[in-house]
């Protein structure tokens, strides 16, 4: 489920809006290292704490941000690295509802 998004908006439509419909309550990040700080680049590693999605399984996500700024400090690129398996099998399971993953065969 890797994709490009060219804005803000974009992301947060493709990703934490559509992600937020299938989760029983919202996403709560903590932040677990943060490497950089002075500089144009820097990387962040998030982890999302366990929420409970729709059909009853359980939502937890860790996230690797490289994060661009530019010289007013905003954020103006970021590449998000996650486990697209685990959310493209969250978004189908509780989207389509009859989606099963090949790890419930196990």
């Amino acid at each position: 489920m890797s994709q490009r998004f060219r804005t803000l908006e974009d992301f947060q439509n493709g990703t934490l809006k559509r992600l937020a419909k299938v989760l029983k309550e919202p996403l709560r990040f903590e932040v677990m290292n943060v490497i950089g700080g002075d500089q144009e680049w820097a990387s962040v590693e998030l982890r999302a704490q366990p929420v409970e999605c729709k059909n009853g399984r359980s939502y937890e996500m860790v996230y690797a941000w490289n994060i661009r700024f530019n010289d007013e400090g905003m954020i103006v690129q970021v590449r998000a690295y996650l486990d697209t398996a685990l959310l493209t099998d969250t978004l189908r399971e509780n989207e389509c509802g009859s989606y099963r993953s090949p790890r419930d065969v196990y």
